[in-house]
């Protein structure tokens, strides 16, 4: 199994009065334009998750929603998005491992996606890896492919890459 932990693409400023709830503060119009360029960066890559596990905040929806068609449109096929509160600001690795692995979905993939936040995807990345003391930075829009041999167990995972889209000047 290949597992791509992703955090959520540009989003507008913490804190914008329009979004008093935090949970609704969505990407931003170049933040969407920005992504899709990252990930057409990233195509040689192949990343070909066939389920994607996101926060259920509005920018990592709307990340996950924007992987999926871009999925559709690069590799011609459906991905399924699911939102899982357990993927929220404050994820926990072993709340969203027990989540995920026990959700039907799973069992259609072998590959898998989880958007979330920072710092849980560097907290996510760190569990997988077995680091203690937590893992690696992710910037908005950053992807890490780890894999997993089945049976996939925290600690056991390899990295295979991270990438940040600064890389690509996107």
């Amino acid at each position: 199994m290949i597992l791509y932990l992703m955090r959520h693409a540009w989003a507008g400023d913490f804190g914008d009065p329009r979004y008093p709830d935090d949970r609704q503060r969505p990407l931003t119009a170049e933040g969407r334009k920005r992504f899709i360029r990252w990930l057409n960066y990233l195509e040689p890559a192949d990343i070909r998750p066939r389920v994607i596990f996101t926060s259920p905040y509005v920018r990592c929806r709307q990340t996950a929603d924007l992987l999926a068609e871009w999925l559709a449109d690069t590799h011609k096929y459906s991905a399924t998005v699911i939102s899982i509160d357990e993927l929220g600001c404050g994820a926990r690795p072993r709340d969203v491992w027990t989540t995920t692995q026990g959700h039907p979905a799973n069992a259609l993939a072998e590959d898998q996606a989880w958007v979330g936040h920072m710092p849980d995807m560097s907290s996510m990345c760190g569990a997988w890896l077995g680091l203690s003391g937590g893992g690696l930075h992710f910037t908005k829009g950053a992807i890490a492919a780890i894999r997993c041999d089945p049976p996939p167990q925290l600690g056991q995972g390899e990295l295979l890459w991270l990438a940040s889209p600064k890389m690509a000047d996107v």
